[in-house]
């Protein structure tokens, strides 16, 4: 035993002695390199960077050897490590390796000489920068002959902002996060580039699929099958899918600022079949809930054009009727249902946009 003791010592000393000469040699030869490279320009001194990105994703083991073998190995002058990573996300990669009695946060400070914290680009920003957005515009889908609604991307840059911003509204709205953002409107952007010769291509509501799906497969699952005022059951809670929706995700103060006419839809709003009274809502912007957006849509998608004929038919009457002269005609969620009504062929329903979306997720999937 004795003998078998002193033999294993001796074989951790020497493999220990060879990892200390292989590191020693690759610090001389990271030292030569930059020495090498200096030498090229004699008037400046500078450092060689190392960036690590996305630490906090690897596992939690690698994270922390990673930053040991940095704090301890690459202490190399010259050399400095820029580590860009989600500091609290690390700091729990470290509780799970020392426990969650742990102090991570004192325990990173040992690594990092100076911290810089990046602020949240607005998601307008990251879709600029990061997708396709051209493949938007109206220029792009003309070609393509596919009209959309809302009004998508004009070459105008105010335009193009709203249209974004639009777009972006969504997003907020599911609370994704700058990667998700960044996914979905590229699957967004691949799924309408690749149809052609489409009438009434509702973008927002296909955003709004897409980030349900993204979020919660389940109340997606529903959506597609349910109208709004179903009532279901869901995590348990007898509601109906309305209620769900409101619940779950952050519609409050989110309006969509979209181009709506609606004389082009009806001009007389007839109380009688031979009276009525003249549309006074004009054709230009208007403001309109995301929620109730997404409302009217769904409920055009899940009717019959027959059903929703039946039911504006009654609107219009209705109106007509009251003649109520405090009605807000800066509203323009009372346009959504029969523009997008107008616009939308007889073939295309919900499950039209859920192929859509169930083609994007999986495709997106094999090619991760």
């Amino acid at each position: 035993m004795g003998l078998a003791a002193q033999k294993m010592v001796e074989h951790l000393i020497s493999e220990h002695d060879a990892k200390s000469k292989s590191i020693d040699s690759l610090k001389h030869n990271v030292e030569q390199w930059i020495e090498a490279v200096k030498s090229n320009d004699t008037t400046k001194s500078y450092p060689a960077f190392i960036f690590i990105d996305e630490l906090d994703r690897c596992r939690p083991n690698y994270a922390v050897e990673m930053l040991e073998a940095i704090k301890h190995i690459f202490d190399i002058p010259g050399v400095v490590f820029v580590v860009a990573t989600d500091t609290e996300q690390l700091q729990h990669a470290v509780k799970a390796i020392y426990g969650e009695g742990f102090d991570a946060k004192q325990y990173l400070g040992r690594f990092f000489n100076s911290r810089y914290t990046f602020k949240t680009p607005s998601y307008e920003k990251i879709l600029g920068v990061h997708c396709d957005t051209y493949k938007l515009s109206k220029e792009h889908l003309t070609q393509k002959e596919i009209i959309t609604f809302p009004d998508t991307l004009d070459q105008n840059d105010n335009d193009r902002t709203i249209s974004l911003r639009n777009l972006t509204l969504v997003y907020e709205a599911f609370g994704l996060s700058t990667r998700q953002v960044i996914q979905i409107t590229d699957r967004l952007i691949a799924t309408i580039d690749n149809l052609n010769n489409v009438q009434g291509l509702n973008i927002i509501y296909l955003a709004f699929l897409l980030c349900l799906r993204e979020k919660d497969s389940e109340l997606y699952d529903k959506v597609c099958t349910y109208s709004f005022t179903d009532n279901i059951k869901f995590q348990n809670e007898q509601n109906s899918l309305n209620n769900h929706l409101s619940n779950e995700f952050l519609w409050k103060n989110k309006y969509l600022i979209i181009e709506l006419h609606p004389n082009s839809i009806v001009e007389t709003f007839m109380s009688t079949p031979t009276a009525g009274m003249s549309n006074q809502w004009k054709d230009g912007i208007y403001k309109c809930s995301l929620f109730d957006f997404i409302t009217a849509s769904h409920l055009v998608l899940k009717l019959s054009k027959s059903e929703v004929s039946r039911k504006l038919t009654e609107q219009y009457s209705n109106h007509a009727r009251t003649k109520k002269p405090e009605i807000d005609f800066s509203n323009g969620q009372y346009w959504i249902m029969p523009t997008f009504h107008k616009l939308t062929p007889d073939t295309i329903n919900v499950d039209y946009y859920k192929d859509l979306v169930e083609l994007a997720t999986n495709l997106d999937h094999i090619d991760a």
